[in-house]
This record gives structure tokens, C-alpha cells and sequence, in this order.
């Protein structure tokens, strides 16, 4: 049923925060901060993956996913794409497939457009 608020946007509940001391427990607390320091990917795991496991795995089963993350975000170089640039062939990607963005939601999401060669 919809109540008004996203889902996204609906602060923690008492569960969801015991859950998720419950990964900063599993995760230890130097990897938790590092995964606090993307809230919107905490936020997502907990909530997204809440119902893929009972009570007594939920915490491991997210914390595994949360690790897993934080290391292809390192092994990509993700937080640092925007100071290294994002492609080395940017010129040729662009070339093939034309994207602009045009702006923002009234959520904050991107709307991109696409022009495909025909």
C-alpha cells in the first residue's frame, strides 16, 4: 500500500537499525565505515534484501554483500572515476553512442537521452 513516502526517502525503523548494528558487528567497524560513507548503498542493502533471508542469517547475508560491494568498488577505482576521468577512449564511446544528460527528476534521478545511429 502506498503511504505518501517512498520507500527511499522513509527513515530506519527500530528492526532495520538493529540490523544494521548487527552488520556493523559482522563487517567490523573499519569496514563499516567505509560502507558508511556510501549510506545510499547501506540503505539499499538493508531494505532491498530484507526478505531474501530469515531473522537468524539476515545480518550475514547482508554484511557478505556489503564486503563484496566495497571490494569491486576498490577493485573499479568507483570512488575515484571522477578524478581519474571516466574512459580513456571517451571520444570513441561517445562517437558510438550518443548519451546526454538532461537533468533531474523530482526525485533527484538523472534522465539521460539516448541517440542510437540509425
Amino acid at each position: 500500500m502506498y503511504t505518501g513516502t517512498h520507500a527511499e526517502s522513509r527513515p530506519w525503523n527500530h528492526e532495520e537499525l538493529a540490523l544494521l548494528e548487527d552488520v556493523r558487528r559482522l563487517l567490523g567497524e573499519q569496514t563499516f565505515e567505509d560502507a558508511a560513507s556510501h549510506p545510499d548503498m547501506l540503505y539499499r542493502h538493508v531494505r532491498g534484501f530484507w526478505e531474501k533471508c530469515g531473522d537468524d542469517e539476515r545480518g550475514t547475508y547482508i554484511a557478505e554483500g556489503v564486503r563484496e560491494i566495497l571490494e569491486w568498488r576498490r577493485s573499479v577505482g568507483a570512488d575515484s572515476i571522477l578524478e581519474n576521468g571516466f574512459l580513456d577512449t571517451h571520444d570513441e564511446y561517445y562517437a558510438a553512442w550518443p548519451t546526454r544528460v538532461y537533468g533531474c527528476d523530482r526525485f533527484g534521478h538523472p534522465i539521460f537521452g539516448e541517440r542510437l545511429p540509425e
